[in-house]
């Protein structure tokens, strides 16, 4: 409560997305999704806030709104956003080993296998490396593995 009033009573606040991120994590833990990504929407957009890792977790948090929701296309999507749109690895390794879950539970191998092999290519050293080793094992064997 005593944060939703930072933003009047401060409207020159440098760090007003700091507020809303935290905002949005409030609403995500009362399981009121569309309240979380209104907030975090709001970072996304904040002219200081936009490219600051605050923003990547808060486009990482849209999509597990959605992931929670079990709308795994729109989760894939947003968490796909950060992997594009910023450049912190744990964050872009984290969005792409979510986004395989997303195709993965859609019955996707193909799509889900490509993520992961991504991750394992481009993010190496990240922690979310080895679990996208271990899940690709676990992919139907039936499918087509992209070279």
């Amino acid at each position: 409560m005593i944060a939703s009033t930072i933003e009047t009573r401060f409207p020159d606040f440098r760090l007003q997305y700091e507020v809303d991120y935290l905002l949005g994590r409030c609403h995500a833990s009362e399981a009121d999704f569309n309240a979380a990504r209104r907030a975090y929407r709001k970072v996304i957009r904040s002219p200081n806030g936009a490219k600051t890792e605050t923003a990547a977790m808060a486009q990482w948090m849209i999509g597990e709104s959605f992931f929670h929701q079990k709308n795994y296309a729109d989760a894939a999507r947003e968490y796909l956003k950060v992997e594009i749109l910023y450049d912190f690895p744990a964050w872009q390794a984290a969005a792409l080993l979510q986004a395989g879950k997303c195709h993965d539970l859609l019955g996707e191998s193909v799509e889900a296998d490509k993520l992961y092999a991504q991750l394992i290519k481009e993010y190496p050293d990240q922690p979310y490396a080895k679990e996208a080793v271990a899940r690709r094992q676990t992919l139907p064997s039936k499918r087509t593995v992209p070279k």
